[in-house]
């Protein structure tokens, strides 16, 4: 029996990222007990060959017109679905993969940069198809910010600000084309040359700051602030131009007349404005953060709770602050060093750089359903196996390995006597340039119960295994960000190399919409107080 509509379109619903953490869960349930839905979803990931692309594919299949049209609809959806898989195993998005999916499929994608330009600052941006945030690269394409302030980085050196609504086209690391709305330019020297087109200009800058405001209605508004540009009617650059200097503007009609303006930089945000902005966030983001961790510190669920923060005069214990009293929870730092975290100087972090850095805790007793979750910045995957929680002892039930593996898989390991494919459960984590250095939530859930281990990045489902075995999970002494084993002689090294700035071990399976929760308190970027 094929998947029906209702599954398709809950798994196009997941896969464009509008799924509710409740159509999450019902997907969740209908992948585990389904069979042919899960067959169906990897025989879609197989189609790439039949779409020559996520868009003109689709079209093809289904025609330009068939959204409405209640007899194709099912197709409809079956293509929507093989389309966003292609997108997945591109690494744009993530995937939900059952345990029935040989490892080898789980192959890491080679980590390429297509960009021409970085996000450096943003502050309650949102885009149209898309999600940048700081650090992320920017190809050639078109781009819609519908809300906030970014500023973008070029690769030749020269930097935009570009201010919610606005549409700007990316041609190269020196050229772009405003369509629609406000950017501030600062160009050095290097980056001479650098060119920013409109439907009504063609202006290159001559080592200058410059901003500019397109509108449908009024067209387009030159502001010189310092330096010099020069004015050309779009593809007439062979032409000799109109050459503005500091102070001065210059407005073009659609008609394409000129009239001269005064230059005004109180129109346009400028760095000083949007690094002030960027302060704001972030000490708003750390406050709710803050609040938060004081709250979840009460949770009975809690077997420990690490926040990284340092307690002066016990800089080498990492304390516990779960309600659990006992006292081996409290961590001992081994090697990783304090550092900045998620919101910088406001908020502390260990840094894990040498082989021995680790930190040594001990979980006491058994538990059915555990839930790992963490924060993280990864700075390197440098080794085969990167650890991020380990029992020391591992040939025994219960034993829990959570780790990164290199070539781009997340997996936890709880040992059930079985041989270690049948105690492994693994999810995509795709890597991208932008997403080193960055801070991420990552969360396991062992659920005894169900016999199922669901994986997140970022509030995201990554993946969903069936358990062979289930046994009772009892990490006891374990490591942080490393794992040295038991046993005696050489070992391999499976050490963390990034900054660890939050762990949190549940012994209870948390549910899709409360990690959709802790994610959502601890990111840095988001301003929402509440779920809509």
């Amino acid at each position: 029996m094929k998947s029906s509509d209702e599954q398709l379109e809950l798994v196009a619903r997941y896969l464009d990222g509008q799924a509710t953490p409740n159509e999450i869960s019902r997907l969740e349930a209908l992948m585990l007990e389904d069979p042919q839905l899960r067959a169906d979803f990897l025989r879609y990931a197989r189609v790439d060959a039949a779409l020559p692309g996520a868009t003109g594919g689709l079209q093809k299949l289904v025609g330009i017109e068939t959204r409405n049209d209640p007899t194709q609809r099912h197709f409809a959806w079956m293509a929507l679905a093989a389309a966003a898989v292609l997108v997945v195993l591109l690494g744009v998005l993530g995937l939900i993969i059952m345990h029935d999916t040989p490892p080898e499929e789980l192959s890491a994608l080679e980590i390429e940069d297509k960009g021409v330009a970085v996000v450096a600052r943003a502050v309650g941006t949102k885009w149209k198809g898309a999600s940048l945030l700081p650090d992320d690269s920017v190809a050639p394409g078109r781009w819609d910010l519908l809300e906030g302030i970014v500023e973008l980085e070029f690769y030749s050196g020269a930097s935009v600000i570009l201010e919610a609504p606005a549409v700007l086209e990316v041609h190269s690391q020196n050229a772009g084309t405003l369509h629609y709305g406000k950017l501030r330019a600062h160009v050095p020297v290097q980056a001479q040359g650098f060119t920013i087109r409109t439907r009504e200009v063609e202006l290159v800058d001559l080592g200058t700051e410059f901003a500019m405001e397109v509108t449908p209605e009024t067209g387009t508004a030159v502001h010189v602030l310092d330096g010099k540009v020069e004015l050309f009617a779009p593809g007439q650059r062979a032409d000799k131009g109109n050459e503005l200097t500091g102070g001065q503007g210059r407005l073009v009609a659609p008609n394409g007349t000129h009239s001269t303006i005064d230059a005004n930089p109180e129109r346009f945000v400028s760095r000083e404005e949007l690094a002030q902005r960027v302060r704001e966030l972030r000490n708003f983001t750390y406050q709710r953060w803050h609040f938060a961790s004081n709250q979840l510190r009460k949770d009975p669920r809690l077997l420990a709770y690490y926040n990284f923060r340092p307690v002066i005069g016990s800089e080498r214990i990492l304390p516990n602050l779960s309600q659990n009293p006992y006292r081996g929870l409290d961590g001992a730092i081994v090697g990783a060093e304090w550092k900045w975290g998620r919101w910088r100087d406001l908020k502390k972090s260990l840094d894990f750089k040498s082989a021995s850095d680790r930190v040594i805790i001990e979980v006491p007793g058994s538990a059915a359903s555990v839930t790992l979750a963490v924060w993280v910045r990864l700075d390197q995957l440098n080794r085969p196996y990167n650890m991020l929680l380990a029992s020391q002892e591992w040939n025994r039930l219960g034993a829990v390995h959570w780790r990164i593996q290199k070539r781009g898989v997340l997996e936890l390991q709880v040992h059930n006597g079985l041989s270690q494919q049948q105690y492994t459960s693994s999810a995509p984590l795709v890597m991208q340039t932008g997403d080193f250095h960055r801070w991420m939530s990552l969360v396991a859930v062992y659920d005894g119960e169900r016999g199922v281990v669901s994986q997140y990045r970022n509030g995201a489902l990554l993946g969903i295994s069936r358990l062979k075995k289930v046994v009772p999970v009892t990490i006891d002494t374990a490591e942080i960000a490393n794992w040295t084993g038991s046993g005696k002689g050489s070992r391999q090294i499976r050490s963390f190399n990034g900054r660890f700035g939050e762990l949190m071990i549940f012994d209870e399976a948390l549910s899709a919409k409360e990690i959709s929760e802790l994610h959502r308190t601890g990111d840095k970027y988001d301003l929402k107080n509440s779920d809509d």
